[in-house]
């Protein structure tokens, strides 16, 4: 049907889009699917340039991302830490081994607060191996980070 006048086409439009919205939806999400799995490729390198050009961008929004989506990353942290209950097996068998004494500030771990250290931090080459864990305070763990800073960055 035919408008000559774009206010009443506009209008019909609108209508239309409130009147339609899941299908417009569904059709808007089955046309770029198939337009993705055909230029895949084409896609992926462009999104490669375009992140690699605009670091700082993808930094501030990863940021802004992870601040806002806490839940997320709460859940990913929660998967990655307690699979099936492998952390509390492990702190078990590092108390038995080692105690239940902070091996930086020697005093007594408190339940719960206690955090899987890497000796040889795995940015740097360190591994998961027995030898290269032990258990300290939150805040002892915390804040040894700073003392591998310079290291870090001489091997980067």
């Amino acid at each position: 049907m035919p408008y000559k006048n774009k206010e009443k086409r506009a209008e019909a439009d609108k209508r239309y889009r409130i009147k339609n919205k899941e299908k417009i939806k569904e059709r808007k999400k089955r046309d770029y699917k198939e337009y993705y799995l055909k230029n895949k490729e084409k896609l992926s390198e462009r999104t490669l340039k375009w992140r690699a050009a605009n670091k700082e961008r993808v930094k501030t929004y990863t940021q802004k991302y992870r601040l806002t989506h806490k839940e997320i990353q709460r859940a990913n942290n929660q998967r990655r830490g307690s699979r099936n209950g492998y952390r509390e097996i492990i702190i078990n068998l590092l108390k038995e081994r080692d105690g239940i004494i902070c091996k930086l500030c020697d005093k007594e771990l408190i339940f719960g607060k206690e955090h899987i250290d890497h000796i040889m931090p795995l940015c740097i080459g360190g591994t998961h191996a027995a030898e290269n864990v032990r258990l300290l305070h939150d805040k002892c763990n915390l804040g040894r980070d700073k003392k591998y800073l310079d290291i870090i960055n001489k091997k980067i």
